[in-house]
């Protein structure tokens, strides 16, 4: 019995089929699967930032109608201090470790002019701006008459690390994307 010469080994291995799905596969497999990954971490993205203005937008109307308690310079009973606000707040997201992961920014005046001037520019401001840094909450809603604005925010990390170090809006803390939720009012307690 002879051996098959090499040349005609060669031509058989070339035209086998067997195992052309496993290795095309294996091709495609890593791009679909990460293609899906970015699609539905997009989405969850899209739907946490619309249910963060939701509760931004609730928690405002709650400073417009008095329902916190107005700030005096004695306290009232029904006053609720920024943990309560914040509580208030997680009531409607849901998002992990919502109490220990949100800032808030409320802030009073007696006109919106006013209020433009001390808002936080841009609202992604309203965080630590470093990994180790600390933020120093604001939390005065204002008395009635009084102009005002809420700026919660949420610090988004992604699944994906490489999606991360591209989408990031806080240049010092990479890898996050920092959502917030706008809200600008007039109290009428």
């Amino acid at each position: 019995m002879t051996t098959p010469r090499l040349p005609s080994r060669l031509s058989r291995f070339w035209h086998c089929r067997a195992g052309t799905t496993a290795i095309e596969f294996a091709i495609v497999g890593p791009v679909l699967f990460l293609t899906l990954g970015v699609i539905i971490e997009t989405g969850l993205f899209l739907f946490f930032q619309f249910n963060l203005q939701y509760a931004t937008d609730l928690a405002a109307r709650q400073i417009r109608i008095g329902t916190v308690g107005p700030l005096t310079s004695t306290s009232t009973p029904d006053q609720m201090n920024i943990d309560d606000f914040k509580n208030l707040v997680c009531q409607k997201l849901p998002l992990p470790n919502c109490t220990t992961r949100i800032r808030v920014d409320v802030r009073h005046e007696a006109s919106f002019a006013a209020l433009s001037a001390i808002m936080p520019n841009p609202p992604q401001n309203v965080g630590a701006q470093t990994p180790s840094g600390a933020y120093v909450e604001s939390y005065s809603p204002g008395t009635r008459g009084d102009a005002g604005s809420l700026i919660v925010t949420y610090d988004w990390r992604f699944s994906f690390g490489f999606v991360g170090s591209f989408f990031h809006n806080v240049p010092t803390y990479p890898g996050i994307w920092r959502m917030y939720g706008v809200s600008v009012y007039r109290n009428e307690m």
